[in-house]
């Protein structure tokens, strides 16, 4: 029996939800594709140059969790998953913009705070 989710093949950018499968144990190739996940699904303009800071972020947020299987296991990635309803400015922005990553680009119909 083979057990499958959609999010494994195709991320929803909508709900900024995705799952990167992989075999063993997680190495820095694998927190490259989840880099790249992460920058693919969210709504923030992410640079490179970020990583350092926003993955530990995304970690301590709970918006990464690795999921354990027999020999496959998987980054299940949930972008904003704790965000308050109304919130004026994603706090991913304002985190990274705290750490010293500089200014990030805005959100359509925002300016910076």
């Amino acid at each position: 029996m083979v057990l499958y989710h959609p999010l494994l093949t195709t991320p929803d950018k909508a709900t900024q939800t995705a799952a990167l499968p992989f075999l063993g144990e997680a190495d820095s190739q694998t927190v490259h594709q989840v880099w790249q996940l992460v920058k693919h699904i969210c709504e923030v303009p992410l640079l490179d140059a970020w990583q350092t800071v926003v993955m530990p972020l995304l970690a301590s947020l709970e918006w990464l969790q690795p999921l354990r299987g027999f020999g496959c296991n998987a980054t299940y990635v949930k972008l904003g998953s704790n965000i308050a309803p109304g919130q004026r400015q994603h706090p991913l922005r304002s985190l990274v913009h705290r750490r010293g990553c500089g200014r990030m680009p805005c959100l359509p119909g925002q300016g910076h705070p």
